[in-house]
């Protein structure tokens, strides 16, 4: 890894999706550049293409400095998962307990989104309800092909139960779908272990893209059937992304998010925009 200062801004806001595409703007609090754990479809590989190993920020003061002086009418989430995974180098930065006290105090919200199961920091502190963690969960047999140097999902919702428990706030993300063959039996059986956790919310989404990123992935990774979609990514085949959603929407009974979809597609599920409670939204009855 790589250890220097961070120079711009830690906040900013992410308001770049294209307006025909569900996604609820959100700021971020960019503490990392690049995620150890490689996925081989990851939109990191070509985000930070030019970047040799993950970048920790030296400078975790200036975040504090940041909040304190930032102005808002009403509380917003902050997401410390974007570029880099909140948890996955906890152990050696205690970036957890940094961020628990910025926010003990705060009106507005962090998510900690993650795939790791360095846990330990968080299992120390005393929950508070505007601290939300979120597991990046994915089919067990498509994390051994897509996802080979992350903690195992079955592990990450043991983690996730057991912060659970422990009193924190849980949401997970079902995200990216990959077809693989017999995927229907893969995803029902990770949703039943899904259940256990009994998320705030559960996110799902499909395998997407930009052009380019095929040239720093492995490229078997978007072997599948897809079409170009309103924002300029790849997606997978509408119907195939229709078939997928479907099934978890016929299966689950909680909140539900879907991430980064077309909305046009929303309206072939019967869904709109009220009805989703994605994972980089406040929950109203936090407040």
């Amino acid at each position: 890894m790589i250890f220097k200062k961070r120079k711009s801004k830690f906040l900013h806001f992410f308001d770049k999706t294209h307006p025909e595409i569900n996604c609820p703007h959100f700021w971020i609090i960019s503490h990392g550049n690049k995620c150890p754990f490689k996925c081989a479809y990851c939109f990191l590989n070509l985000t930070f293409r030019y970047v040799s190993e993950p970048v920790i920020f030296l400078n975790f003061s200036d975040i504090k400095k940041e909040l304190k002086n930032f102005k808002s009418e009403r509380p917003v989430l902050f997401n410390a998962g974007e570029l880099s995974d909140s948890l996955a180098f906890d152990d050696k930065t205690n970036l957890s307990v940094f961020l628990y006290d910025c926010f003990r105090e705060s009106e507005h919200f962090l998510l900690l989104l993650t795939k790791s199961n360095k846990i330990e920091n968080l299992l120390r502190l005393r929950p508070i309800k505007n601290f939300i963690i979120s597991f990046s969960i994915n089919a067990t047999k498509v994390a051994e092909i897509f996802e080979k140097e992350s903690p195992r999902p079955l592990e990450r919702l043991k983690c996730a139960l057991k912060l659970k428990e422990a009193g924190w706030t849980i949401r997970l993300r079902l995200d990216p779908m990959i077809p693989i063959p017999n995927w229907e039996d893969e995803y029902l059986k990770i949703l039943e272990c899904i259940r256990l956790v009994d998320p705030e919310t559960l996110t799902i989404g499909s395998l997407r893209w930009f052009p380019g990123l095929e040239n720093f992935c492995e490229k078997f990774a978007f072997d599948f059937p897809k079409e170009k979609t309103v924002d300029g990514r790849f997606r997978l085949k509408k119907e195939l992304r229709l078939k997928m959603y479907s099934l978890i929407l016929k299966n689950w009974n909680g909140n539900i998010g879907i991430c980064k979809e077309e909305k046009s597609l929303l309206q072939n599920l019967g869904l709109t925009i009220d009805k989703l409670f994605c994972n980089c939204m406040i929950n109203s009855s936090s407040f």
